[in-house]
């Protein structure tokens, strides 16, 4: 153990994994219907996330025009800062 001054602040992490079985995963919104965590996970754990039809979006009746998180972090990010 090692040794801290008086008035010192330590800072302890502990981190435990577990994983989750897929079948786990799809029941626990119906185990626990008001926890949007396990929501979440339902639907993006299982790597199916969700997507509809962009002729029926907000933007596209709008003509708002959209674009890819590829193609925003192109436009708007300095990539040379990052060298």
């Amino acid at each position: 153990m090692e040794n801290y001054s008086k008035g010192e602040t330590v800072l302890v992490i502990i981190s435990a994994f577990h994983k989750n079985d897929i079948n786990e995963i799809a029941n626990d919104p119906k185990n626990d219907p008001t926890n949007f965590v396990k929501k979440y996970r339902s639907i993006f754990g299982a790597g199916r996330g969700v997507s509809w039809p962009l002729e029926k979006t907000f933007n596209d009746k709008n003509r708002i025009p959209t674009t890819s998180a590829k193609q925003w972090a192109k436009d708007n990010i300095d990539w040379e800062s990052y060298q």
